[in-house]
């Protein structure tokens, strides 16, 4: 022990000696540093994680741009007519033959009700088969195929072949039509009577 390490007090008559041990010194700060690596790491940890979901979601969200592409390219090469609409009849979506058939732009069609490709009486008894099937669930022309009278845009009419599908995606329902221009095959019908 040095003199340097003993500290007299008079007032109280007495003296005090002090020994600073290193590691005693150092415990706080040394807690601190551990604390502040493992918190560091899980930081690191954590990003790592995120940047890799990150990653995996944006692999993800190319895929279905893709697909979607891919899909709305084999539907636009369709020779046939394609229109899908909501359980109401309104139209979502159709494909670039529907311009070819019935004379609209497939954006034109968009929120429109799918009866004005339809002549009468058909116009008139879609929306009821809609409601029919809203209500009680009997499919009247749903997976089947059935020949009605098209109405183009400039109102002369057409013999087609119309099936329509049903499909649920996240428990919205919506109908996929397929139309077919069978105007040729009707005129070979009324040659060979």
């Amino acid at each position: 022990m040095c003199s340097s390490d003993l500290i007299w007090i008079p007032e109280l008559d007495i003296g005090l000696t002090t020994e600073v041990d290193v590691a005693e010194a150092f415990r706080p700060l040394k807690t601190l540093m551990t604390w502040f690596f493992f918190l560091f790491g899980l930081l690191v940890f954590i990003g790592g994680i995120a940047i890799s979901l990150r990653s995996r979601y944006a692999r993800s969200q190319q895929q279905t741009l893709a697909n979607e592409q891919r899909l709305s390219s084999f539907l636009d090469s369709a020779s046939d007519s394609i229109v899908s609409i909501d359980p109401f009849g309104i139209i979502q979506s159709a494909n670039s033959a529907i311009e070819k058939h019935f004379g609209y732009h497939p954006e034109a069609l968009l929120g429109e009700n799918v009866n004005i490709l339809m002549h009468k009486p058909h116009r008139n008894k879609h929306d009821n088969y809609l409601q029919a099937y809203r209500e009680t669930g009997k499919q009247n022309i749903i997976n089947r195929v059935i020949e009605i009278t098209a109405r183009l845009k400039n109102g002369t009419t057409f013999p087609m072949e119309l099936s329509f599908s049903e499909s649920i995606v996240d428990g919205t329902k919506s109908f996929l039509g397929i139309i077919r221009d069978i105007s040729e095959r009707k005129e070979a019908e009324q040659e060979l009577k």
